[in-house]
Formats: structure tokens, C-alpha cells, sequence
């Protein structure tokens, strides 16, 4: 279970601050173990969730990558997928779409503080779909090719 959420509001939607999230949020768990989870937020946007079981600690990466790879943000979504590869992290996708819906809706919300208590709930339930043999070590992974 998740208790404290890592978000930053300006890499909503804007492919590299999201992409730097998301190498930032691997980088600063390398040691532990760590989920990397691709969660859709509108119909062509996702981000990437990086869940730390160790910490308990979840990061969101932002939502600025595109999965019909076109644009800017098909070219981060890209380019995030390789360095997954490269980390040796093997990302999984979320079905729970009651979830997804709750974390789109929560993304919405103004206040942070609310903002964030939203998404760590909508969190803590596509975490449920996971087990803990899901949770790797990046530091002990070999890159996948």
C-alpha cells in the first residue's frame, strides 16, 4: 500500500518534464523494488507510475506521452519504453478501468491537497492488481534487447 505520493503539476501533459519524472523517480529507487505501471489518462495520453513497495512511496511521471506514438509525445513514449528496456524494467499496464477513470478525474482536480489524496486512493487500487513478485530491483536487473 501506498502512503506518500511524489507529483509535480508541471509535468501534466508536457513530454519531457514528464520523461525527466520518470528517470528521476528510477534513479532515485535503483536499490529498492520497485513497479513501473503505464496508466492511460485520456483516450491517446498515459504517464508511467513508478510504485516503491520498499518506501511505500508512489511517483507519478505525468501524462505528457501519447500512445499512438505521433508528436512529441509518440517520440517520449518511445523514448521512455527504451529506457524501461535499458533499466531492465519489464512495465505493466493497468485494466482496472473503474481505477483509471477515478486517477483521469483526480488528475482534474485544483487543490492539491485533494488533488493528491484522490490519486493516492485510485493508486492504492490499481496496486491491488499486482502482486509482489511483480516488484523488481532495477540495480540487480540486466537490460532487456
Amino acid at each position: 500500500m501506498m502512503h506518500t505520493l511524489i507529483v509535480d503539476q508541471e509535468t501534466f501533459g508536457i513530454t519531457g518534464k514528464s520523461l525527466k519524472m520518470l528517470r528521476d523517480s528510477i534513479m532515485k529507487n535503483f536499490d529498492d523494488e520497485i513497479l513501473v505501471i503505464e496508466v492511460p489518462t485520456e483516450q491517446i495520453l498515459c504517464g508511467f507510475l513508478v510504485l516503491n513497495k520498499t518506501t511505500g512511496t508512489a511517483y507519478w511521471s505525468g501524462d505528457g506521452f501519447r500512445v499512438d506514438k505521433c508528436g512529441e509525445g509518440g517520440r517520449g513514449y518511445q523514448t521512455a519504453k527504451k529506457m524501461l528496456d535499458l533499466f531492465g524494467i519489464r512495465w505493466l499496464n493497468t485494466f482496472d478501468v473503474e481505477a483509471c477513470i477515478r486517477f483521469g478525474q483526480a488528475l482534474e482536480i485544483r487543490e492539491e491537497i485533494n488533488m493528491c489524496k484522490a490519486l493516492l486512493s485510485a493508486i492504492n487500487e490499481i496496486e491491488r492488481e499486482f502482486t509482489d513478485d511483480d516488484y523488481k530491483i532495477v540495480s540487480k536487473s540486466n537490460p532487456l534487447y
